[in-house]
């Protein structure tokens, strides 16, 4: 969802439930609010920032199903003698992303135990290091991507 997209879905939520004649059901969520208003907004980094967060925990779930589909949460971890874990070799591969990798490390801190394992691997100290720099950028509802990683792992 667009920061725009967000900031009509608020109006339209406003106007429904501030004023008497506007029903969000009936209009089915549309408004009268432009493009052109989102931008003139001082507050519109407020709808980047929600709408980003939205992007983000749908993408966590999506990645996270697609990978838990075909093993197991702790499989995904596993270092297996003389290969990577299935978790990074999917990272490499660009079938799971490093927002993803970030929020399953601060959900169940894999990393710690990575690094003491692939401490002499060629590939992992450069993934960690950008782990690590990246994940001071990221921002994330830590309860919701706890919700439904405990939601997918229950359907195992």
């Amino acid at each position: 969802m667009e920061a725009v997209e967000v900031y009509q879905m608020y109006c339209a939520l406003k106007a429904h439930f501030a004023k008497g004649d506007y029903d969000f059901v009936k209009y089915n969520g549309k408004s009268s609010a432009t493009k052109s208003s989102f931008w003139k907004r001082n507050d519109r980094h407020f709808f980047v920032r929600t709408s980003r967060k939205q992007s983000l925990t749908y993408t966590f779930k999506q990645e996270m199903t697609s990978l838990l589909e075909d093993n197991s949460f702790g499989d995904i971890f596993e270092i297996p003698k003389d290969t990577h874990p299935k978790l990074l070799k999917e990272y490499l591969g660009n079938r799971v992303s490093i927002e993803a990798m970030i929020i399953l490390d601060n959900l169940v801190e894999y990393t710690r135990n990575w690094n003491k394992r692939l401490g002499d691997d060629v590939v992992w100290p450069n993934t960690n290091k950008m782990l690590e720099n990246y994940k001071k950028f990221l921002t994330f509802d830590r309860k919701r991507c706890k919700l439904i990683l405990m939601t997918l792992i229950k359907q195992e």
